[in-house]
């Protein structure tokens, strides 16, 4: 997929690497974290957390995973 007018394009249509490069940046700078209270109460129930492996499907920028993995 070549270079694309973000503006004419149907999203459809566009390179989804193009389309998103440049948010990513303020993306990941504005998008809140999650409360430690919502992975606790994930986390509950399983005796020992230090074994535990998870996998975060389609985790975008791995808010959830740093934190599981905390």
């Amino acid at each position: 997929m070549g270079e694309t007018n973000l503006e004419t394009t149907p999203l459809h249509q566009m390179n989804p690497e193009s389309r998103f490069s440049e948010l990513v940046a303020d993306y990941a700078k504005y998008r809140p974290s999650y409360p430690a209270a919502a992975i606790d109460k994930i986390l509950e129930g399983f005796e020992n957390r230090g074994q535990l492996v998870a996998a975060d499907i389609g985790a975008g920028t791995g808010i959830s995973s740093r934190l599981l993995a905390q």
